[in-house]
């Protein structure tokens, strides 16, 4: 088979059938988490790969995803035309940083992991305060946002659990944006990014939905954004757009509670807060939508409001 017909598979093909989650009890599928959902025959043929080659690719394929053999009938998952465009940007985007920054930032990040508290006196760490000093904050505003738990057995959820934790009551672990015993609002803009953030075992999570009224004082730092000036602040975006970006100095994780990956974002987390910044608005590292980080929930910096009870949510559900 041309090599062309191979790399078009490579580009689009993400799962099978098998790779989708189970509820562990009553092994029910869920809906389609990765990928969108099309039969194997149907999927190369849209591909526009001539019938004379099908045979060997049955012959041959494999999910890239879980190994399993792949024949006419099996339902497949590929990636939507928005999917790939999302991708296409982002590698452009870690390409870029990758030859300009990563030297500097690689240094910072070993240089963090050695004094993990005194990054401003890195000169590295003295630029991502400079640039936030002089980066423009946004307000949100009249919006609908998600957070989202993992079910734990047969456990209701009310609205209390679907709120931040109280450090005084509850262990909270370091996070992303947030340091052991620390407790920040973590939201998505949709259910189904809120379902794949949260890392769910389940084939159902549950959600609470918000309604931010007023926030003030945001970072938008998303990967596609139309605000221009957003590239002179290389750095912050290395540090938080997205995963692949903020992994890239980190080449292993460590047991127990050391997590080296999150050293660069949580120092840039604090050096949001010291500047008066009360929250970031990122691209998500599991799906093709919006997070949001909120230091300050406080009445006196955050106006939001619940909306109805907490619910179980299925991936794919409307």
């Amino acid at each position: 088979m041309p090599q062309k017909f191979k790399k078009l598979m490579a580009e689009k093909l993400v799962s099978c059938q098998h790779c989708q989650p189970r509820d562990a009890k009553t092994k029910k599928k869920s809906t389609w988490v990765y990928g969108s959902p099309i039969q194997f025959s149907d999927f190369i043929s849209e591909l526009g790969i001539p019938k004379e080659f099908h045979d060997s690719i049955y012959n041959e394929a494999c999910c890239p995803n879980c190994g399993r053999r792949l024949d006419e009938f099996t339902m497949v998952g590929e990636k939507s035309k928005s999917e790939m465009r999302m991708e296409k940007l982002i590698q452009e985007r870690i390409y870029s940083i990758n030859n300009t920054i990563y030297p500097e930032l690689n240094k910072f990040c070993q240089y963090l992991e050695r004094y993990p508290f005194l990054g401003a006196y890195h000169k590295t760490g003295q630029q991502i305060i400079t640039d936030l000093q002089k980066i423009k904050t946004i307000t949100i505003k009249d919006e609908i946002w998600f957070r989202g738990r993992e079910p734990e057995g047969v456990k209701m959820f009310y609205l209390k659990d679907l709120l931040p934790p109280p450090p005084d009551e509850v262990r909270i672990n370091e996070r992303r944006y947030n340091h052991a015993g620390q407790s920040h609002f973590y939201l998505s803009s949709t259910k189904n990014t809120c379902f794949k953030e949260i890392n769910c075992d389940s084939f159902f999570c549950w959600i609470e939905q918000f309604h931010i009224i007023k926030l003030p004082n945001i970072i938008d730092l998303r990967v596609v954004n139309s605000d221009k000036d957003k590239v002179n602040y290389p750095l912050l975006a290395a540090g938080i757009m997205h995963e692949e970006l903020l992994n890239i100095p980190i080449d292993r994780k460590r047991e127990g509670n050391w997590n080296p990956e999150y050293l660069l974002s949580r120092y840039i987390a604090d050096s949001c807060q010291v500047n008066g910044i009360n929250g970031i608005l990122y691209s998500s590292t599991k799906d093709y939508d919006d997070n949001l980080v909120i230091f300050d929930y406080s009445a006196e910096a955050c106006e939001y409001e619940p909306i109805g009870k907490p619910f179980r949510f299925e991936y794919g559900e409307n």
